[in-house]
């Protein structure tokens, strides 16, 4: 099967470690069906996990989730620590097609993202776009 995010795994990796080294927060990078990159102190443990139903809804509405007080979503089926962080998830669009998303995480539940934040994942999900038209 086709895999849009294919050529570009090592690059994904390195991308995620930066976003999350600038930006102070864990960042995790998916495809429609699993973990494909992590940046922060979940690194080791998600990249590969499978996403869950709730995330592939949230990709497939291809809004940006997070900016008001919505549900708390489950990013990984597996038991872990990130799905009760604090996040911030924008899909990642290519050719009209939700392909996958990029998601900031905080441990701190009283963190409100900041509107550089909110500009930092869309320019994430579009560079991803970019990077694979």
């Amino acid at each position: 099967s086709y895999d849009p995010f294919g050529d570009v795994m090592e690059k994904l990796t390195i991308f995620a470690a930066t976003l999350s080294k600038s930006l102070g927060c864990n960042v995790v990078i998916t495809d429609s069906k699993v973990v494909i990159a992590a940046g922060g102190s979940l690194v080791n443990n998600l990249v590969g996990e499978e996403i869950s139903k709730e995330l592939l809804q949230v990709i497939d509405e291809r809004m940006v989730y997070g900016l008001k007080s919505e549900k708390n979503i489950i990013v990984v089926n597996q038991d872990n620590d990130c799905n009760l962080f604090k996040k911030i998830i924008s899909p990642v669009i290519v050719d009209g097609a939700a392909v996958g998303s990029v998601i900031f995480l905080s441990p701190d539940d009283r963190k409100k993202f900041s509107e550089c934040e909110i500009k930092m994942i869309q320019f994430a999900t579009d560079y991803l776009a970019n990077e694979m038209e």
